[in-house]
């Protein structure tokens, strides 16, 4: 799931700043397209703008994965210190809707984190 959602991000962010390119070129239609792929791209022209997309669609993809997994660790440990035990913790995790391997990461992280607890 997080992964679809990183790529969904990618598509939106790099449509984002191409729909500025366009509306900052002050042309309608074909040129704004031109126009806009033509500014992004700057000395190398509409080919460099689709590289400039597909380099901004590509970073906020790796950015979205990390700012996904982040937030998950942080939340695992927020449930460490709240007390909640291992297999408390373990049971949620195993709810998410979060691929198998971010699962196991986030299991290791309770593992590691001193604030849980094996047993309650």
């Amino acid at each position: 799931m997080e992964k679809i959602i990183s790529k969904v991000a990618a598509i939106g962010v790099a449509g984002g700043v191409f729909q500025i390119a366009c509306e900052a070129s002050k042309h309608t239609g074909g040129a704004a397209f031109t126009s806009g792929l033509g500014s992004l791209g700057g000395t190398f022209g509409m080919k460099g703008g689709l590289v400039t997309l597909g380099l901004v669609g590509i970073a906020t993809d790796l950015v979205f994965e990390q700012a996904i997994d982040l937030i998950l660790k942080g939340v695992v440990k927020q449930l460490c210190r709240e007390g909640e035990s291992q297999e408390e913790i373990f049971s949620k995790i195993d709810e998410y809707p979060v691929s198998v391997e971010l699962k196991l990461k986030l299991k290791e992280v309770v593992r590691q984190y001193s604030f849980c607890s094996i047993k309650r």
